[in-house]
């Protein structure tokens, strides 16, 4: 059974990543592609490994993407130790093609999000993003793993297209907006 297929746009460039090909030409010089063909990124939103196991290697997904509750679902501890072990799994898989992992870091204050985030990262920051709701304390929490601990970064709870320019503003590589919650909004 397919969860739920998050979709994640990128702010800016990934960090360390290739430079984009250029596109096909005519003979003219025109392009025959947008320039930023690719960059949309699908994630698998569930913490339930069955679910890995059956659709990560059709290659449709980016990677995995998991938070508490999906945690809870899939009957999955909500540790940081759990996460990464989830986290390994998902990326050192060769069959499933997974090339990053999202996980939503918890706590009460900006310095707790802050403290979670850099824990569930330190296996592998350069594949692990961390996600942080795009809230007050989410925002001051983002922006210090991202400028103090070169962490990769999601703002997700997105319900307005104001909070795209937060995303930007402070560097966050993806924003995960809710479309339903925005289409209900208005």
């Amino acid at each position: 059974m397919l969860s739920t297929l998050l979709l994640c746009f990128l702010t800016a460039a990934p960090v360390g990543a290739a430079p984009m090909r250029a596109p096909p030409t005519s003979a003219a010089g025109t392009s025959f592609t947008p320039p930023l063909r690719g960059h949309n990124r699908q994630f698998l939103d569930t913490a339930d490994v069955r679910d890995w196991e059956e659709w990560l290697p059709t290659g449709m997904f980016h990677g995995v993407t998991t938070n508490p509750t999906l945690l809870e679902r899939a009957q999955e501890p909500c540790t940081i130790e759990n996460i990464q072990a989830l986290a390994y799994k998902a990326l050192n898989t060769p069959d499933f093609y997974c090339q990053e992992f999202m996980c939503q870091a918890w706590g009460e204050s900006a310095q707790d999000l802050y403290e979670c985030g850099m824990q569930l990262a330190e296996p592998d920051p350069d594949r692990i993003v961390v996600k942080v709701p795009v809230t007050m304390e989410g925002v001051k929490a983002a922006t210090q793993l991202i400028r103090d601990g070169d962490i990769r970064v999601c703002l997700t709870g997105c319900y307005d297209s104001k909070q795209a320019l937060i995303a930007a503003g402070i560097g966050a590589e993806y924003l995960a907006p809710y479309q339903g919650r925005m289409t209900d909004a208005g």
